[in-house]
């Protein structure tokens, strides 16, 4: 078993797109905190005190949300 000096390798194929699709599940899980964030922010502007136990829930779910995708 030797080293792989081909990019176009099959394994290294592979592995670039197993990769790019672990990049593209961060992306899009940074983006549902994202909008996470804008409706905590929109809850808490419309009234705070109402809609508390939504806003902790969503607090959580980004928290979550944010360790899963490392950022």
């Amino acid at each position: 078993y030797g080293e792989i000096d081909d990019p176009m390798h099959w394994a290294a194929r592979d592995i670039r797109r197993t990769a790019e699709l672990i990049e593209l599940g961060r992306q899009e899980t940074e983006a549902l905190a994202a909008q996470y964030q804008t409706i905590i922010g929109g809850l808490h502007a419309r009234d705070p005190d109402f809609h508390s136990e939504d806003i902790a829930s969503l607090v959580d779910a980004v928290r979550a949300l944010r360790s899963v995708a490392g950022t």
